[in-house]
């Protein structure tokens, strides 16, 4: 995930991006430009928890594609995982 998108994602700024992360303005700020998996998964995480505060029924934008891939990319991770498992 790119930084400037992640930004956007989290508020649009690097204040409203570092308050929703949980992490000082400065950390947001040197962030590299290509985040690494350890970020983009806390970026997720926060992603996750402002959407389960929703209202119920209030209407919801279509997830990003990035996040709707991912998603389709760990199920089917976790279906030939369990699937090895069972043998």
């Amino acid at each position: 995930m790119q930084k400037l998108k992640a930004i956007e994602l989290l508020g649009g700024s690097v204040s409203a991006a570092a308050k929703k992360v949980g992490v000082s303005y400065q950390a947001v700020n040197q962030w590299p430009e290509i985040l690494p998996a350890r970020i983009e998964d806390r970026v997720i995480s926060a992603l996750a928890r402002d959407a389960s505060t929703l209202p119920v029924g209030q209407p919801t934008q279509t997830p990003p594609a990035h996040l709707t891939r991912l998603t389709h990319t760990r199920c089917a991770e976790d279906r030939a995982m369990l699937a090895v498992m069972k043998g």
